[in-house]
């Protein structure tokens, strides 16, 4: 009876043992899942840690250009500054130089009036001479043209 008692005992240990194995299987297949899933879970933070990575060296490169060609602007904007106050004073320096020649060409205007005025006195005068004289001559041809008569 021992023996059976054994039997069943051990029988009984089997049974126990065989549902062990299975749930060790099951949990085993479980735990492989889980491995699975834990390596793609890795891999996935793992891309998305690089994705970041690249996304952060992209923008960095962004705000470096950005900021170089603000560098650029901000210098062509001081080219231009100073372009502008060069012509600026070229215009001014101009603008006196034309001040100047229209006032040399007023003053030029009234002494050209001025000679004109003279030569028109002298025009009249000379023109007076011309008619005493060509009213002298008429009057010597006259006095010619008698004398040849006679």
């Amino acid at each position: 009876q021992k023996a059976r008692a054994l039997q069943a005992q051990l029988s009984d240990t089997e049974r126990a043992a065989e549902t062990t194995k299975s749930q060790l299987s099951g949990a085993q297949v479980e735990l492989t899942k889980f491995t699975g899933e834990k390596e793609a879970a890795v891999a996935k933070a793992t891309t998305l840690e690089a994705d970041h990575e690249f996304a952060i060296l992209e923008k960095e490169a962004a705000i470096g250009d950005a900021l170089g060609r603000i560098e650029q602007m901000a210098e062509d904007k001081r080219e231009l500054d100073e372009t502008v106050t060069a012509l600026q004073a070229e215009l001014e320096s101009v603008t006196e130089a034309k001040d100047s020649v229209e006032a040399q060409v007023a003053a030029m205007g009234e002494e050209n009036q001025s000679v004109l005025a003279k030569l028109e006195a002298e025009k009249v005068e000379l023109n007076d001479k011309i008619e005493a004289l060509s009213s002298e001559s008429e009057q010597y041809q006259g006095q010619a043209e008698e004398l040849t008569s006679s």
